[in-house]
């Protein structure tokens, strides 16, 4: 990776006050291919509340099973369903076995109430503990209603998604169909440095999370800092 600065003014005449613009650019390699790019470890965590039933869960089901045809037997998943309860559906593997996998993703049924904290939770602790040299963590959140159960308070939504992404996990969230809280997974993506997607249809399912994982996995860094140091009587506006 490269650093590229640029100044507008190449020089400012002593003690004259006068504005500069400095741009700042960085250059990345190549895209890398499917092969050779870094690891990606997945945590899905998947609502199944009652008014997933039908086409919702279905469609969801069946683009997890594209997604996990896609990857490589280089990246790890966990698969997590949640309703009042949190069900470990796939707990943390490498992707040998994937029609293994797909039988557990196909196993998940609709049930009761909606436990999204538990079930995003439980899916950032099966990720962290991956020891896994040069990958890229993120779990995938997917809702279409409101947390009836667990945590609802947004600071502790916003707290948890910004102290995992300290810690090199991102969360993504999925809102589907038209009675999701928009704002809640807006700033949850926001504050776990991830993104955020709404679906109206279930043919949508598919193409978001080609969407997502295409881009993660070209990915060159996140959070990166960059750190000037000023000469004196030189001061720097952001914006």
């Amino acid at each position: 990776m490269e650093l590229e600065a640029k100044l507008e003014k190449r020089t400012i005449k002593p003690g004259q006050k006068e504005k500069n613009h400095l741009l700042l650019r960085i250059k990345t390699p190549p895209p890398p291919t499917i092969i050779n790019r870094q690891p990606l470890v997945i945590g899905l965590a998947i609502d199944k509340s009652w008014s997933m039933k039908g086409e919702k869960i279905s469609a969801t089901l069946d683009a997890a099973e594209s997604l996990i045809n896609w990857l490589t037997r280089h990246d790890y998943i966990s698969i997590i369903a949640y309703s009042a309860d949190v069900q470990m559906v796939q707990p943390l593997i490498q992707l040998k076995d994937k029609s293994a996998v797909i039988d557990k993703l196909h196993s998940i049924q609709v049930a009761t109430s909606t436990n999204l904290s538990g079930g995003w939770l439980q899916a950032l602790r099966a990720i962290e503990s991956a020891d896994v040299p040069n990958s890229y963590k993120r779990v995938i959140l997917l809702t279409d209603g409101q947390a009836t159960m667990g945590i609802k308070e947004q600071s502790q939504f916003n707290q948890i998604a910004a102290d995992h992404f300290s810690r090199g996990i991102s969360t993504t969230t999925i809102g589907f169909g038209e009675d999701f809280n928009e704002h809640s997974l807006r700033e949850i993506a926001l504050a776990g440095g991830g993104n955020f997607y709404y679906i109206q249809s279930p043919e949508q399912t598919n193409e978001i999370f080609f969407k997502e994982f295409g881009d993660i996995g070209a990915l060159y860094g996140q959070a990166l800092e960059i750190k000037l140091k000023m000469a004196p009587g030189v001061k720097m506006q952001i914006g």
